[in-house]
């Protein structure tokens, strides 16, 4: 029995061993687990705060090249606004020459017609006047026939008369 109970006490031992390398095994390899885990831990945030870095440097970078094209800008901003309007005011003043030489040539047309409009209306009134006295012409060379030939009669009586007046 003893040798049963030894070989109990002996398994027992060895399980228990067996357990306890086990368990040292496990509690070396948690630890290992563990400063892989904060090695990993202090990677990551290594790799974060060089992203921020990289980040923050890449915002500062493009913040200056904005800064520096918004003063190219503006340098150029007066310029360009100068040049804009000298164009701008070239076509206007060119528009005004054309439009000024239209006026004037309608102007001058204007004249020509009012001009026109008084010689015809001119000729119009004189028209009118030769009409009315042509229409009264007829009447008046028959009052002046007629006066005429009374006339001559009248000098024909008279001459007669006194024709008659010295045989008498």
């Amino acid at each position: 029995m003893r040798c049963r109970l030894y070989n109990c006490l002996r398994l027992d031992d060895t399980v228990t061993i067996t357990c306890k390398v086990l368990r040292d095994e496990q509690n070396a390899k948690i630890k290992d687990l563990e400063t892989a885990v904060q090695q990993l831990d202090e990677q990551q945030s290594e790799a974060l705060q060089r992203l921020k870095a990289e980040h923050l440097e890449e915002k500062i970078r493009f913040q200056k090249e904005a800064t520096v094209k918004v003063a190219k800008l503006e340098a150029q901003a007066p310029t360009a606004a100068v040049s804009s309007l000298s164009k701008h005011g070239s076509l206007i003043k060119t528009q005004n020459r054309q439009l000024r030489k239209e006026l004037l040539e309608l102007i001058s047309a204007n004249r020509s017609l009012q001009e026109r409009e008084a010689m015809l209306k001119q000729q119009h009134k004189d028209l009118v006047h030769q009409g009315s006295l042509n229409s009264t012409a007829p009447s008046l060379s028959r009052t002046f026939v007629g006066r005429t030939q009374r006339l001559s009669l009248s000098a024909s009586t008279r001459g007669t008369s006194q024709t008659s007046r010295t045989v008498r």
